[in-house]
């Protein structure tokens, strides 16, 4: 279940920036108000946060290195962009992902 997966997500990510995250009963309220088919407890919200920390073997931090190679995709996008004078640009951003995926060492591919 996607949805799932993006709640779960939003709720880490959420606790991991934030000093003083929204609590899960907050998120259960939060939930009943817009979404009327997701009904989660607050011990559903606590369930779904630990499915997703050990699907990233508890990994919930971001590397640098890793937000420099996607901030650099991000760049290079940008740099398009701006030498074509339009916000709008064509391009095929899968091809781009690629290239950059042929940069990295095999090491950074498996971190």
């Amino acid at each position: 279940m996607p949805h799932r997966m993006f709640l779960g997500c939003l709720i880490l990510t959420t606790k991991y920036l934030l000093d003083e995250p929204p609590t899960s009963s907050l998120w259960v309220q939060c939930l009943m108000l817009s979404c009327n088919n997701l009904f989660l407890t607050e011990e559903g919200v606590l369930a779904l946060e630990l499915d997703i920390l050990k699907e990233c073997k508890w990994r919930a931090d971001i590397h640098e290195h890793d937000l420099l190679s996607e901030l650099g995709l991000f760049m290079e996008f940008m740099k398009v962009a701006v030498e074509a004078g339009t916000s709008k640009v064509d391009c095929d951003l899968d091809k781009a992902m690629v290239h950059e995926e042929e940069k990295r060492t095999p090491k950074e591919n498996f971190d």
